[in-house]
């Protein structure tokens, strides 16, 4: 005995299936597209802090190691690092290598708040030096240069006896709610914070 019985055969798929098929290939395309755009922007911060902390480690390293004081200096749209010259008496920005100037991503500013430093306020040069009784052979644009040079001076000084100047750096962004602190104490290595 044989029971014939032919219930019709479904031949594709309903609406409601191929609705729920688009909205999660929709949601998976939308997550894959927006995250390393969403993403970007905040991990960005995160970036230029560790980015900061770890050359400060490598400054105290080097200045060390290569028996020389290294200064920072920070400037709203990015930040520079120095070389202090016994020989000339004078601090000389590095160019090369890990520390040359570095300008901050747009949407992103520094602040920094550093301690009263001797070292930082004592006199490269001395001031009064009358310029018009000295001859010298110099141009004027060789003159600039040196009086451009004889003006740096770095906000936070690295020292040969891996001493720091104590300061807080305020690393912000137009992207992020919350911005990062790097914080010295002169002794300990930089630690971020994150502001509450």
């Amino acid at each position: 005995m044989q029971v014939l019985s032919r219930l019709p055969r479904q031949q594709g798929f309903t609406l409601v299936e191929v609705l729920v098929v688009v909205v999660i290939i929709g949601t998976l395309i939308g997550i894959t597209v927006l995250s390393p755009l969403l993403g970007d922007k905040s991990k960005r911060l995160d970036d230029e802090a560790l980015r900061i902390t770890k050359l400060f480690e490598l400054a105290v390293d080097q200045a060390l190691v290569k028996g020389y004081e290294l200064g920072f200096k920070a400037e709203p749209s990015g930040y520079s690092w120095l070389r202090y010259d016994q020989v000339e008496n004078q601090w000389l920005e590095l160019k090369e290598g890990s520390f040359r100037p570095h300008q901050l991503p747009e949407g992103y500013s520094l602040m920094l708040s550093a301690e009263d430093d001797k070292f930082t306020k004592f006199k490269l040069f001395d001031e009064d030096e009358d310029d018009k009784t000295s001859f010298s052979l110099e141009s004027d644009s060789e003159k600039d240069k040196k009086q451009k040079k004889s003006k740096l001076k770095p906000q936070v000084v690295i020292y040969t006896d891996t001493q720091v100047t104590p300061f807080e750096l305020t690393i912000d962004s137009e992207y992020h709610d919350k911005p990062k602190k790097l914080v010295a104490d002169g002794i300990n290595r930089v630690e971020v914070k994150k502001q509450d």
